[in-house]
């Protein structure tokens, strides 16, 4: 979830809206204007509590189109040919797939679209990434140079574990998520843990 509070919330950085992490005692000058009110014209609302923020469904669009000409759709802005759906479970999916094909040992173990499976790490490499943030990966298209690095972004719980990839901080995009590079900063995705851990504990 803490990918797809870096890859694919409207509006952005919801530290900046949701009072818990903007707020300081009382004082919520420093916030950002929220989402826009569902039940009005504003184009954007005040910040909002963290319970608010939980109930928001405007902030995730499963069918959010990337910024940046690629393939890629939803909420974790993985590439996928599904290009419309109304299943949170497809984007889920389609993320988890991309992450056991690219930066795990390429088994796919969750039901998704072939034609989307095509489209991620396909060759004969895989990134084999160790679970711990940071660690090591193989890029699985340049897997005989350091010339895109590549590594795990956060300690997965899980078992088997889920080794979310990307590029470094002083890297540049290639395979995974390239929040890290692109805004070169290495928390960029782990700083929204303990937000998406109340998300996914509601």
């Amino acid at each position: 979830m803490s990918i797809a509070f870096g890859e694919g919330i409207i509006p952005a950085q919801p530290l900046m809206y949701v009072k818990e992490y903007c707020c300081t005692g009382n004082d919520c000058s420093q916030c950002w204007a929220g989402p826009a009110s569902p039940t009005d014209d504003s184009s954007h609302g005040p910040p909002l509590s963290q319970a608010d923020f939980i109930q928001h469904t405007a902030v995730f669009d499963l069918n959010m189109e990337p910024y940046d000409g690629q393939e890629t759709l939803g909420p974790w802005q993985t590439m996928t040919a599904v290009k419309q759906t109304d299943s949170i479970n497809v984007r889920i999916a389609e993320a988890v797939g991309y992450v056991e094909s690219c930066c795990m040992n390429g088994d796919i173990t969750v039901d998704v679209e072939n034609e989307s499976a095509k489209l991620w790490c396909t060759g004969p490499d895989r990134g084999n990434c160790q679970n711990e943030v940071d660690g090591s990966c193989t890029n699985p298209f340049f897997p005989h140079s350091d010339t895109y690095p590549v590594s795990t972004i956060q300690k997965s719980s899980l078992t088997p574990p889920l080794t979310w990839c990307g590029c470094t901080k002083e890297g540049t995009a290639t395979v995974g998520y390239s929040g890290r590079c692109s805004h070169k900063m290495e928390s960029f995705y782990t700083r929204y843990e303990s937000l998406a851990q109340a998300v996914c504990g509601a």
